[in-house]
């Protein structure tokens, strides 16, 4: 059962803080978009829920439909447009997503020292300069291998491009040429920086058991994870890797220093979003089953009491060690 919702906070002349609304703000954060202006998306998409998206312009689709996943975080968000200045929603919505953005980056930043990988306690000892770190950091499209190649990246970090995706996003960290959207996403660093943003730090541990109660798949009861949340597991596992300080999320110039982690988070999604709609629920389907199976009594959690199912190997074991049927020759 997730954990219940605080109750909203009636409008007042003080506009306190409404923790319903911070909490929708993290919701819509890990799982639709860390970016976005929740004024266009409330002031704009709320009158076009019962429009026929068929009817409207691009953009308007698109304010419609992020309005739709901010309702399906928090409905009574309809209700509070009737009843509160819109400038408090935008602000309290901001202040949410901003607090779970930051939160989450100093958190995998602190935490992936503990996860048996071997990248330094220290944040200024990572990045390219370190072997294990620049292994993971490396662009898919060079090999960490070659020196010549790996000189270019520690010196000039050549190619490193929020275009040219580290291969820690790859399952075992190797990209087929041929195919390179065979095993992207399902990284098993990835799968750590998520267990411990949605189930809790405990789970991403070597050997951590977590039951996932309180962590945000919990009380967001979320159902399925989608390609945005992937997507800023990748960036703020990318930043812990590196040797920044400093996490950036904007539009600046890009001639500005730091990696532009926002750019990073939308050029991941804009790739996935490519994919025929069948490959994208598998990758899904496979998220669901590494991170949402850690929660008791969850959509995809594994019976942990009582009868195996009929039929099935642990059934057949149990039948057999116990005699009630003959192991087969």
């Amino acid at each position: 059962m997730s954990a219940p919702l605080p109750a909203a906070e009636p409008h007042s002349k003080n506009s306190h803080r409404d923790p319903l609304l911070i909490h929708a703000g993290k919701g819509y954060a890990i799982m639709y978009s860390i970016w976005g202006r929740f004024r266009d998306i409330l002031q704009r998409g709320s009158p076009l829920v019962d429009v026929n998206p068929l009817l409207l312009s691009p953009l308007d689709r698109g304010y419609r439909e992020e309005y739709i996943n901010l309702l399906s975080i928090e409905p009574k968000i309809a209700d509070l447009l009737a009843d509160r200045e819109l400038p408090d929603l935008v602000r309290d919505l901001e202040k949410g997503r901003n607090e779970f953005r930051n939160s989450q980056v100093h958190s995998i930043s602190n935490q992936i020292s503990s996860w048996g990988i071997g990248v330094p306690d220290d944040k200024h000892l990572r990045g390219f300069g370190n072997d294990i770190c620049g292994r993971l950091l490396c662009p898919s499209t060079k090999d960490w291998g070659d020196p010549i190649a790996r000189e270019r990246l520690q010196t000039l970090q050549a190619d490193v491009t929020i275009d040219n995706f580290p291969r820690f996003l790859w399952e075992g960290e190797r990209v087929d040429p041929q195919d390179m959207n065979k095993g992207f996403l399902r990284g098993e660093l990835l799968v750590k920086a998520l267990l411990s943003i949605l189930i809790g730090p405990a789970a991403a541990r070597p050997g951590g058991q977590c039951s996932g109660a309180g962590g945000y798949a919990d009380i967001l009861n979320m159902q399925t994870l989608t390609v945005p949340s992937l997507a800023f597991g990748a960036a703020v596992t990318r930043f812990a890797l590196s040797a920044e300080t400093k996490c950036r999320w904007s539009f600046s110039k890009e001639d500005m220093p730091g990696f532009n982690y926002l750019g990073f988070y939308q050029k991941i999604t804009l790739a996935v979003g490519k994919w025929r709609d069948e490959d994208q629920r598998s990758l899904l389907m496979w998220w669901n089953r590494m991170i949402l199976s850690h929660l008791r009594g969850g959509p995809h959690a594994t019976q942990l009491n009582g009868a195996p199912e009929p039929g099935s190997a642990a059934a057949l074991m149990i039948q057999q060690a116990t005699g009630a049927i003959a192991a087969p020759h």
